[in-house]
């Protein structure tokens, strides 16, 4: 047990016996439960170590805390739970599997027990089994609406595609969750070569209010691949609208292939695809909420397991890592993604942005410059370097590569507002004050409703005693 555990453990021996057991959750585990049944005396240090863990997100720490804990209680079904559970969010599939046995044994209807053990299934081709396991893994929400996307995708895995895109039809999933439903369905329409139902299927999801990059995506690679380019292109536009800002990569790299005449596959080709996507977009949703980072970040796994490389899924496990201040986790989860792939500048740029979290500032700022190196007209390695230089106070250097953005601008746009806001406080900073007032003025008149620029121009009138009324 590492010393910064062992010197907690003293405020969790009396949080743990000695607080009321109330609301604290973690993937449907309460406090109260946990306590109903603590782990034996010799297995009890181990336990709150991993507790501690847990609660500040080092789920890597937590799961060999538990694993230590079940060698000395290996009955004890609250370690076996959490064990499952911390081992899932960091991918020890292997080791999670052999609790999912045990803890379904004893818990015919645990949530993720299942999952584990479907997923495991459906990679062996046991398809019955995959969907006995998913069928036993609902009972809330969104465990039930889960459930019903696995249990789609192992009946098209099984060569049963019809069936697989009747169950969607569920009338008991809420408004909510139509949108899973519809986007799957015409996923899986399109896996079981039912074109026509997929074009249906996708029209009807592209109705809806969430018309997600992922979606377009889908939808315009089904679209290009039938030969329909023109309404792939009009799908990709407002992911491509430079006005708004810098277009996404993914996008990007797909509008530059159908305007070259190039082939143009689905999104989702095969079964164990769709249903890693099922998992992805769960994940993706639940990371975004503070509580559900735990479980978004189970279901990131869940998609990996599947499919090890599926970039979307990995930059995101890498978000929840940066979320909960794991740079170090967050930089090996980058490094999964394969080289080429449309996000690798973006993932270089991250990468980047991590290790200066972690205070390797030198090894940050060369990284970025090699980025910058290899795409003389990007702007986005330059922009994290001018604002790593101003968060070090580092100013001239800062006025250096947003002199670089600056002029890489052909026409300024009100999306620009913010370099010549940034190199004019750097300015400031260094009191070049003429030359500070050129940038925030310009600014202003880039974006007039930007509050960041008219408090920074206003309080430094009012400092100078200029300009008052």
């Amino acid at each position: 047990m590492t010393a910064r555990y062992i010197r907690m453990l003293g405020s969790a021996l009396l949080f743990a016996f000695g607080a009321t057991a109330t609301s604290m959750l973690y993937e449907g585990v309460t406090l109260a439960r946990e306590t109903a049944r603590p782990a034996g005396e010799l297995a009890l240090g181990s336990y709150l170590a991993g507790r501690i863990a847990r609660g500040q997100h080092d789920t890597d720490a937590a799961s060999g805390f538990y694993t230590k804990a079940l060698e000395q209680d290996p009955a004890n079904e609250v370690l076996l739970e959490q064990s499952l559970l911390m081992d899932a969010s960091e991918g020890k599939m292997d080791r999670a599997l052999v609790t999912a046995e045990k803890l379904a044994a004893e818990q015919p209807g645990h949530r993720f027990a299942r999952l584990i053990l479907g997923v495991s299934a459906f990679k062996a081709g046991k398809f019955a089994g995959a969907e006995t396991h998913f069928a036993a893994a609902g009972g809330n929400p969104i465990g039930d609406l889960t459930s019903l996307l696995a249990r789609s995708w192992t009946q098209a895995a099984d060569g049963r595609a019809k069936e697989g895109i009747d169950l969607l039809d569920s009338p008991k999933q809420p408004e909510w969750a139509q949108f899973y439903l519809r986007y799957h369905r015409a996923l899986i329409a399109d896996v079981g070569f039912r074109r026509a139902e997929a074009q249906t299927a996708f029209e009807r999801a592209y109705k809806g209010e969430q018309k997600t990059l992922r979606l377009a995506l889908a939808y315009a690679q089904h679209a290009a691949s039938g030969g329909d380019t023109k309404l792939a292109q009009s799908l990709l536009a407002p992911h491509l609208d430079k006005a708004k800002g810098e277009p996404h990569p993914v996008a990007r790299a797909l509008a530059d292939r159908i305007d070259a005449g190039q082939p143009v596959e689905l999104l989702i080709k095969t079964p164990s695809q769709g249903l890693a996507e099922a998992f992805y977009g769960l994940g993706e949703a639940l990371s975004g909420e503070g509580a559900g980072i735990g479980i978004g970040a189970i279901y990131l796994q869940l998609a990996l397991m599947l499919e090890p490389d599926m970039p979307f899924a990995l930059a995101t496990l890498a978000n929840v890592h940066e979320a909960t201040r794991r740079y170090d986790a967050a930089i090996s989860v980058y490094s999964r993604i394969p080289k080429g792939s449309a996000l690798e500048t973006s993932v270089e740029i991250r990468k980047a942005l991590n290790l200066n979290q972690l205070e390797r500032a030198e090894e940050a700022q060369k990284l970025l410059e090699d980025i910058a190196r290899r795409n003389p007209k990007d702007i986005r390695p330059l922009d994290a370097l001018g604002s790593m230089m101003r968060g070090h106070k580092r100013f001239p250097e800062a006025i250096v590569y947003y002199n670089r953005i600056i002029a890489l601008i052909d026409k300024p746009q009100p999306k620009h507002w913010a370099y010549y806001y940034a190199r004019g406080t750097s300015y400031e900073r260094v009191k070049k004050w003429p030359l500070a007032e050129a940038d925030l003025q310009t600014a202003l008149k880039l974006a007039p409703d930007q509050a960041q620029v008219l408090n920074y121009l206003g309080y430094s009138w009012v400092d100078q005693g200029t300009n008052l009324k």
